[in-house]
């Protein structure tokens, strides 16, 4: 499995496959656009794993880092570790970027409708990379493709 090649699947083998395939969507969007938008794709995925990973579920044993306390009250709500609430694309993936975005959502909300901002590019390429960002850290953890999206 993904894990053994990387040497194990704690957080320093989360961050550097990350930091991998990053950089690798970053070049393929801007080669496939022509567009240095593109980097906004990697940005996301770098994000994603950095402030919104799947692993806040065990908030508590991950010490005082930036963001600790407002993670801690999202913890509370997931039954337990690689829960679909925080280990899956369907369920996880948008109550992190909910939980983790809503101050600068509702900004954006308070500015054009929500249906607007997720047809924007520059939307599409941060869903883009944030599930980039996903399908990393659970191929690491080992899910297979079609555990991804509803979870294990």
């Amino acid at each position: 499995m993904l894990s053994k090649f990387m040497g194990g699947s704690d957080r320093p083998q989360h961050l550097l496959l990350n930091r991998i395939v990053a950089v690798i969507i970053t070049a393929a969007d801007i080669a496939l656009t022509q567009n240095p938008v593109g980097l906004i794709t990697g940005l996301a995925c770098l994000l994603m794993e950095w402030w919104a990973t799947p692993d806040r579920d065990i908030e508590h044993k991950r010490g005082q880092r930036f963001g600790h306390r407002w993670w801690l009250i999202y913890e509370w709500f997931i039954p337990n570790h690689r829960h679909p609430l925080s280990h899956s694309l369907l369920l996880g993936l948008p109550l992190r970027l909910l939980w983790g975005t809503w101050p600068l959502l509702l900004m954006y909300l308070s500015q054009d409708p929500l249906w607007e901002i997720l047809q924007t590019p520059w939307m599409v390429r941060v869903l883009l990379g944030a599930i980039a960002s996903d399908c990393c850290h659970y191929a690491l953890d080992g899910y297979w493709p079609h555990q991804m999206l509803l979870g294990k």
